[in-house]
């Protein structure tokens, strides 16, 4: 209903890129581990100070404590607790295909990032890096509101990175983190990057091929890079699925309790048949275990001046958050009409 945003992650093309794609999983790296070591750096001192100066004038010992220990805290989860997963913007910078995806032997993945971040559960907060010559400025506001103070220290970066065109996603923990899969829209293979493992021209141990094989079943969209003609700008040229499946991945029909869909079309002109077929979108989901509810958005109808389908669903027994999924009629329509196995 809304524009896509897609980002890119570029990998080096190793084994362990590929059995992270195939589990259908990140890596969030914590702060120490980036290639920059200025990562989440500020003038400590200098915020200490400026806490010290004020509570001489106005502030009571108790409340200047209390910031110096809420800065103390940011400082020490940014750096220690929280993961930190980088993405562009940009799939085709040259810069970037040769620093990160191994002299442009590697590959790079585009996510849907509304798929992306819909699909993961210790997500903290997102954004674009803001560039800057120096470090950022964090002021006495900044200490009462640790989501503002945060943001300032992992979203602040040296303009000498500036032509890498960031986009960052912070998690409330490092390590592997597993996302739904279909926020992997497409795979991008490098200049470099072998067709096969038995091309001896190139010294990889991940091929195009290999690549194609891990993601069947998918519906990944693959692309070649190539240099454009007479420039040195880069092109991306679609490229045959080596490995089209009919089985789609992580796919099966759930049972669904059909005492929790509401018809009620407040006034909406919306035939039962919607709700219905919404239903049977959603009980084929991959992540689905049980429904939520199924009923007209008044709230997103309003905002769209349209009818909208709302459907959650819980991924497990224990999962307390549902998943929300909005449809348009026109999404019901489209999605329903690719179903196969009605």
């Amino acid at each position: 209903m809304e524009r896509k945003l897609r980002l890119y992650k570029y990998r080096s093309g190793s084994t362990r890129d590929l059995q992270m794609i195939k589990d259908d999983q990140l890596y969030a790296s914590p702060s120490h581990k980036l290639n920059d070591p200025c990562e989440v750096l500020f003038e400590h001192e200098l915020v200490k100070n400026k806490i010290n100066d004020f509570a001489k004038l106005i502030t009571p010992p108790p409340i200047t404590e209390s910031l110096l220990h809420q800065l103390d805290i940011v400082c020490e989860s940014t750096k220690n607790k929280t993961g930190i997963y980088s993405l562009s913007k940009n799939n085709l910078d040259e810069l970037l295909w040769a620093y990160y995806a191994n002299s442009h032997k590697g590959f790079c993945i585009g996510y849907d990032l509304d798929k992306l971040k819909n699909g993961l559960n210790s997500i903290g907060h997102m954004g674009e890096i803001n560039y800057s010559n120096g470090f950022p400025s964090i002021e006495m506001c900044d200490l009462h509101n640790r989501v503002d103070l945060l943001n300032k220290m992992a979203f602040t970066k040296s303009k000498r990175w500036q032509h890498e065109g960031e986009f960052r996603i912070l998690f409330n923990k490092h390590g592997c983190i597993e996302y739904d899969y279909r926020a992997v829209e497409s795979i991008y293979f490098g200049l470099n990057m072998p067709e096969t493992l038995g091309d001896q021209q190139y010294n990889t141990l991940v091929s195009q091929d290999c690549v194609m094989k891990a993601m069947q079943g998918r519906g990944v969209n693959y692309y070649k890079i190539t240099l454009m003609k007479n420039s040195y700008e880069l092109d991306a040229v679609k490229v045959q699925d080596k490995y089209p499946s009919d089985q789609k991945y992580k796919y099966s029909i759930k049972e669904i309790d059909l005492t929790l869909i509401d018809y009620n079309t407040y006034g909406w002109d919306v035939p039962q048949r919607i709700f219905d077929k919404a239903a049977e979108i959603v009980r084929r989901d991959p992540y689905f275990k049980n429904l939520n509810s199924i009923h007209l958005s008044k709230e997103k109808s309003g905002e769209y001046e349209k009818p909208v389908i709302f459907a959650g669903y819980f991924k497990d027994e224990e999962c307390c958050e549902p998943v929300n999924l909005f449809f348009t009629i026109q999404d019901i329509e489209d999605r329903y009409s690719q179903i196969q196995d009605i």
